[in-house]
């Protein structure tokens, strides 16, 4: 049997999950939403125990918590019962959580409901194309410090921008985040293609990226792509903002930097 272990840092307790058949009908009762899996128990002694159901794939569908004597309660996640929907890539397409009664209510993410689109090649590599945060009331979520919804352009497979919006609109910069992430590709011949990266914050003002500099200028050889058949979208996915590899065959291989500048905010 394949055992889960959770870390609960209120009762620094370490703790195996157990799989246990569907609930019988009386147990079933008890819960406030139906879902149709595998049901799994994580029990944590003296705090809550939490009945989760998962799909043949293995994702997660629902989680209801209770006190120990089956009376419903809210987690320390600060909702009851959750909802998860997926895709046939594994992408979640929807979380949505919910108090005591069945109300959609605001967790400790700061939101209710959570939408989300992808854009998948035809390997089935998956990237975020839009992400939207909702209150309990069905409105934007205003979620202080973070974003209450997310844009990613694509082109031709990669990614060129990645901006995030306040509940009015506005760009806006997630605390320790980027209001807006701009790569700009350019090719000089077949095999020679160039990526640059700026970190800008919602004024458009430059910002120090996670590589150290306020733009990431890189170059990259792609003679590799012809003679290992890899295509163009498979090195797009290789050098995003700090990657150089990618996988081909289950060996990894050498995007082929040539050079890599980075430049303060200054230039």
């Amino acid at each position: 049997m394949k055992k889960w272990r959770i870390l609960t840092i209120a009762a620094l307790l370490v703790l195996p999950v157990r799989t246990l058949p569907i609930p019988a009908a009386a147990e079933a009762e008890e819960q406030p939403f139906e879902n149709p899996g595998t049901a799994m128990e994580l029990s944590i002694p003296n705090i809550t125990e939490t009945l989760c159901t998962w799909d043949n794939s293995g994702n997660l569908v629902s989680e209801s918590s209770y006190g120990l004597d089956k009376t419903r309660v809210l987690n320390a996640r600060g909702f009851h019962h959750a909802e998860y929907t997926w895709d046939e890539h594994g992408n979640l397409l929807s979380d949505t959580y919910y108090d005591l009664f069945g109300n959609p209510t605001t967790g400790d993410k700061g939101y209710a409901r959570a939408e989300y689109t992808y854009y998948t090649d035809a390997d089935g590599n998956s990237v975020v194309v839009t992400e939207d945060r909702y209150a309990s009331d069905g409105t934007r979520a205003r979620i202080p410090g973070s974003y209450s919804y997310r844009r990613d352009k694509l082109d031709a497979g990669w990614v060129v921008s990645t901006s995030y919006y306040d509940a009015d609109g506005k760009l806006t910069r997630p605390t320790g985040g980027y209001a807006q992430i701009i790569n700009k590709i350019g090719r000089s011949s077949s095999s020679i293609v160039s990526q640059t990266t700026q970190y800008l914050d919602a004024d458009g003002s430059a910002l120090i990226g996670p590589e150290g500099g306020a733009v990431i200028s890189s170059v990259f050889d792609l003679k590799f792509v012809k003679e290992n058949e890899i295509t163009v979208e498979d090195v797009a996915k290789a050098i995003g903002p700090g990657l150089d590899e990618i996988e081909d065959n289950d060996t990894r291989s050498k995007a082929l930097l040539i050079t890599q500048s980075i430049f303060d905010a200054n230039g």
